[in-house]
């Protein structure tokens, strides 16, 4: 993988997200891969750790609620804009691997104003991160692990019922 071809899968993903099209994106996943939110910087891969840990199934299952249930906490739906920088390949393991480290900065809004328990609408929130991908390619490139480092995991967040 090229810097070219990372920044290309990069920008696919997040125009992806931006624009809803979350079974797609769900498809530049590997079936074993795991999507996660670690608590802290070195916390250990396992779901105690993150804020967010998703295999292939809590993936299809996350992805078939945003889409096609009624889901409270996404009604109206998250709006997001994602950007990318700094990104960084290392040397690949074999001409069929790549990992990729990233910054990300995802601005995320549902629209409309507060009422009673509706917390978070209107507010335009940022969430800065760093990121790490492991890729494959079997026949196209696919996440196998996709690592999100929040900025501000150590605060309260509430809400993130959408992708990042």
């Amino acid at each position: 993988m090229t810097k070219d071809e990372a920044e290309a899968f990069l920008a696919k993903e997040m125009r992806l997200l931006d624009e809803g099209h979350l079974e797609e994106w769900a498809r530049l996943f590997t079936e074993d891969a795991v999507y996660w939110l670690p608590r802290e910087q070195d916390s250990p891969r396992e779901p105690e750790a993150a804020i967010i840990f998703d295999t292939g199934t809590q993936r299809a299952i996350r992805v078939k609620h945003l889409v096609h249930e009624e889901h409270l906490a996404q009604m109206p739906k998250s709006e997001t804009v994602h950007y990318f920088s700094n990104v960084e390949l290392s040397d690949p393991v074999g001409e069929d691997k790549a990992f990729i480290r990233c910054n990300v900065l995802v601005y995320e809004m549902r629209p409309g104003a507060f009422h009673g328990l509706d917390v978070g609408r209107g507010v335009l929130r940022p969430f800065p991160a760093r990121c790490e991908y492991r890729l494959r390619h079997p026949d196209d490139w696919l996440i196998e692990e996709k690592k999100v480092l929040l900025l501000n995991r150590s605060e309260p967040i509430y809400n993130l019922t959408f992708l990042i």
